[in-house]
């Protein structure tokens, strides 16, 4: 097999962090060859150093992070490269493409760009409980669906239009559905689109990354990041991650209730992206013309009445009292030492191990993706 460039753009809430955590943890491999990961997780802060390239002058010094890739991926010892980070799914195409061009490609005889793409409403509402959690929204859904179709953050067809144009073949689009991901597994399939069905790959066991949280953890970390709103943006994600990880790792001993659209909710959305799902379904999925389809489902699925997210729902007032008092006291000691606490956070929720073959770039040191 040539020597490949593999690189990986998300999107968000498309699989990322388990293709992210398969790689980085060597978890993936190919029968007599040798893949590098540079990244303790993900690359998110490639796309800001790409930035700065492009908008530097030409005789400008190049970014460290850059210069070190490149010297790195000249010293060789190694057969196929990964990058992932899905913050590059807001990146222009174009720049992309040259930053790829001047720094990657040389030292490779061939590529493959990357992408999956998580339908409308499923999207929808896995954003929203990430922003939630990390502490980036407070609002409830209806608030978060105007904003999100201010920015056009979910519109997908014009953006993947212009990678497709960009990268040509090299471009593999695919959507995030169990049942057309290879194997079920969306790291199955990312290892199948980016080394053919015929590269000798072993997957160790997947392990469960970026679990869903039920309402009530849901509820209980909004109330948590209430208390901690005066924090900077980068610690409030830290915390949200680190305690949702804790959270996920002590069972519930009561009942779980599943984050979901109400049908009023879900008919808005449908109404809003129908006309994006259809582009897609009629090409590139025209194989598998889905976009619509899970749309309908959203609708059809959808409890009638919107869920409760008020904590005086879920919790007793002496309970209230308890994470009020814990998560100031949490606020107080984070902001003693903002980048030592995000360091911290960040490695609890990675069970953060540096590897050998790993660069010592410390992972409180990414931008972190937005969902």
């Amino acid at each position: 097999m040539p020597p490949k460039l593999i690189f990986h753009i998300g999107q968000h809430k498309a699989g990322s962090t388990a293709i992210q955590d398969a790689f980085s943890t060597g978890s993936v491999s190919i029968e007599g060859q040798r893949i590098l990961y540079t990244a303790p997780l993900s690359h998110n802060h490639l796309p800001a150093q790409f930035e700065a390239w492009l908008k530097a002058d030409a005789a400008a010094e190049v970014p460290p992070v850059l210069a070190a890739l490149e010297k790195k991926l000249a010293e060789g010892g190694y057969d196929h490269a990964v990058f992932s980070a899905e913050d590059f799914e807001w990146s222009d195409p174009e720049g992309v493409a040259r930053v790829l061009e001047r720094f990657f490609l040389p030292f490779f005889d061939e590529m493959a760009v990357i992408c999956y793409v998580r339908p409308h409403a499923a999207r929808f509402l896995s954003s929203y409980a990430e922003r939630v959690k990390i502490g980036w929204f407070q609002g409830g859904m209806r608030d978060f669906h105007a904003a999100v179709v201010k920015d056009q953050q979910f519109f997908y067809a014009p953006r993947l239009a212009m990678w497709a144009e960009v990268f040509g073949a090299d471009f593999h689009l695919r959507p995030l559905r169990r049942d057309l991901l290879a194997g079920g597994s969306v790291v199955q399939d990312f290892a199948r689109t980016a080394f053919g069905p015929d590269a000798p790959v072993t997957i160790a066991a997947e392990r469960i990354s970026n679990e869903a949280l039920c309402v009530e953890d849901l509820v209980l970390l909004r109330h948590v990041q209430r208390q901690l709103r005066k924090l900077p943006r980068l610690q409030r994600h830290a915390a949200g991650w680190a305690l949702a990880q804790a959270l996920l790792n002590r069972p519930r001993a009561g009942a779980s209730t599943p984050l979901a659209l109400d049908r009023a909710m879900a008919a808005q959305i449908r109404k809003t992206y129908l006309a994006d799902a259809r582009i897609l379904d009629r090409s590139p999925f025209a194989a598998t013309p889905v976009m619509e389809q899970e749309l309908d489902r959203a609708v059809d699925e959808a409890p009638a009445e919107p869920q409760s997210l008020n904590p005086a729902d879920h919790f007793d007032a002496d309970e209230l009292r308890r994470v009020e008092a814990m998560a100031e006291l949490a606020a107080t000691l984070i902001a003693a030492d903002p980048k030592g606490a995000r360091s911290a956070l960040t490695r609890m929720r990675m069970g953060y191990q540096a590897s050998p073959d790993q660069t010592d770039e410390d992972p409180s040191d990414e931008d972190p993706a937005d969902d």
